[in-house]
């Protein structure tokens, strides 16, 4: 599965498009060309679509209670963060399909027809000049963690980046230290959480 490029910006609607995307808009350039600035905290669109679902393939996720939502954070976060997180549900309409989001937009929910189920989607965080950046996802009282490896580029590089002097390429993804990335051709990723407890089973492409 490939990654695109994503520029160091406010990627808003990435999310919606489940698509990392570049953006024409940028704070200004952070940095001299050819060199990555410390300590920026940035966000990327993600491409993956995650199912939640117990051992027998059913989704454990409940539109209609807020509570089944899972909800990624930069860093880690209390219950009641949390809980105002899932709270701030607003339905969005897009081509047609009605996603629902929350988090300040940055975590969403869209019904995905080939599964009969819905998928979250969340974006990728990241920190310059880190090469990974580990975030929790919680579900329940339970957490998993997203691992995201990152490519600096510059226009040093010789590279051509519309209106920013660096960017990033992601080059790799870990869901609670499997790989996500390598091998996914369409971008699903089953999480499965035992309804008895046990460990989260983490699959690619089908379940």
């Amino acid at each position: 599965m490939k990654m695109k490029r994503v520029l160091y910006c406010v990627i808003v609607l990435a999310l919606y498009a489940g698509l990392a995307s570049g953006c024409d808009w940028m704070f200004g350039d952070q940095t001299k060309d050819g060199e990555i600035p410390e300590n920026v905290s940035f966000y990327t669109g993600c491409p993956f679509y995650f199912f939640f679902v117990d051992e027998n393939g059913d989704s454990i996720i409940d539109i209609d209670d807020s509570s089944t939502y899972p909800v990624a954070f930069r860093g880690a976060a209390t219950e009641a963060a949390c809980e105002h997180a899932r709270a701030t549900v607003q339905p969005y309409e897009k081509d047609g399909e009605k996603l629902f989001l929350y988090n300040n937009s940055s975590n969403s929910l869209q019904w995905v027809e080939e599964e009969q189920m819905y998928a979250f989607q969340t974006f990728f965080y990241g920190e310059t000049p880190q090469l990974t950046y580990t975030f929790p996802v919680y579900w329940g009282d339970d957490y998993d963690t997203i691992t995201v490896g990152f490519k600096y580029v510059t226009t040093a590089d010789n590279v051509e980046i519309s209106g920013a002097s660096w960017a990033v390429d992601v080059i790799s993804v870990l869901y609670n230290d499997v790989d996500i990335l390598t091998g996914n051709i369409n971008g699903k990723v089953f999480v499965e959480k035992p309804s008895q407890g046990g460990e989260t089973v983490v699959k690619i492409n089908s379940l």
